[in-house]
């Protein structure tokens, strides 16, 4: 086991335009629009993965030659809102579990802590990447109380427009090649845009997540659209919620697991 720590500070923060570009792709992939004055989307802060004193980190997410990366897990913690365009301090560790890898980080700001998020990654090999199929969305699980969300077909252009804002330069997002190289049958969507998907859909039913826990199940393609069907487990001021997102093929691409008091 590797650990390692890192800190950096990001002299802007957030960009207001990004923020916004953010909740409006969202909104119009679901097609559910967002009130004016909404908080920040939770998945706000993997935008700030691109700033230029994380670029160690980035390139430990990288995998080596011949290798693929496979994004297992992943969680958005907020305390307090996060305020485009002010200053903040990212504090984070990463631990290395042979071919997993485990990245915590946490925003402050001068008021003190704002969130956590943590992502869990795994390089695997080619086939090892072609076998993930996902499991299947059985009849019994569709409970009477779930409530269902489609998507607009996931674009290459709104896939393009996220990675921009997110600064992921995963040659698997954008290139059908290099997707195929490492396994897959054809570039796929970034599982953070899922799961930022995942947080609209639980807002279109009244809850607004504090956390959510999202795990990684299949690839989807580009193009692809998503039924989300959300099922709220507790009403109130600690809702929670679980999210199926679901393809055209009936299999689990992800589960999230929202909480409204997420008690950090």
């Amino acid at each position: 086991m590797v650990e390692a720590e890192f800190a950096t500070v990001v002299s802007k923060g957030l960009e207001a335009q990004d923020v916004d570009d953010l909740r409006d792709l969202l909104a119009a992939v679901l097609r559910f629009n967002s009130e004016e004055g909404d908080a920040t989307p939770l998945i706000a802060p993997a935008m700030l993965l691109g700033a230029s004193g994380l670029d160690p980190v980035r390139r430990r997410m990288v995998p080596p030659p011949g290798m693929a990366v496979l994004h297992e897990s992943q969680v958005f913690r907020r305390a307090r809102c996060l305020t485009p365009s002010r200053p903040l301090t990212i504090r984070g560790t990463e631990e290395e579990r042979g071919a997993a890898r485990s990245f915590a980080f946490t925003l402050e700001d001068e008021q003190g802590g704002l969130g956590q998020m943590e992502t869990r990654l795994r390089f695997v090999t080619p086939d090892v990447m072609a076998s993930l199929k996902g499991a299947a969305f059985r009849q019994a699980m569709n409970t009477p109380d779930m409530v269902w969300r489609k998507t607009a077909p996931i674009s290459c252009d709104r896939v393009e427009r996220y990675l921009t804002l997110s600064h992921d330069p995963n040659p698997i997002h954008r290139d059908d090649v290099a997707a195929q190289a490492v396994g897959l049958a054809q570039a796929v969507v970034p599982g953070m845009l899922i799961a930022g998907l995942c947080e609209v859909a639980l807002k279109s039913v009244g809850i607004d997540a504090e956390e959510m826990r999202t795990r990684y199940l299949a690839p989807l393609p580009i193009g692809a659209a998503l039924r989300l069907g959300v099922q709220i487990k507790e009403q109130g001021p600690k809702a929670r919620a679980r999210i199926f997102a679901i393809d055209t093929q009936d299999r689990i691409v992800a589960i999230s697991d929202a909480t409204r008091d997420s008690g950090y």
